[in-house]
């Protein structure tokens, strides 16, 4: 999968959980771009990626999960190293 699949497939997930087919992701859409992307829903959305893409983040690199981009490049790195992903 690469990096623009993994965005548009994190896009599928945001305009899910928000319920809002509007919102557009790109390597630069930071929380303060989506409305009711708080510390909260970032959890949820994370939990939402975790079971998608087949992965799991650290404990320590979800908190500097701020930037669409840094998603693609951790989930991409997560893939790559796991033969069984999605």
């Amino acid at each position: 999968m690469n990096r623009d699949e993994i965005i548009e497939k994190l896009q599928s997930i945001f305009r899910e959980f928000f319920g809002d087919d509007s919102i557009t992701l790109t390597e630069n859409t930071t929380a303060d771009e989506v409305e009711g992307w708080d510390s909260v829903s970032h959890i949820q959305l994370v939990f939402e990626a975790e079971e998608s893409f087949g992965i799991q983040f650290a404990a320590d690199d979800i908190s500097q999960l701020t930037l669409i981009g840094k998603w693609a490049d951790s989930i991409s790195e997560m893939m790559a190293g796991n033969p069984n992903n999605k």
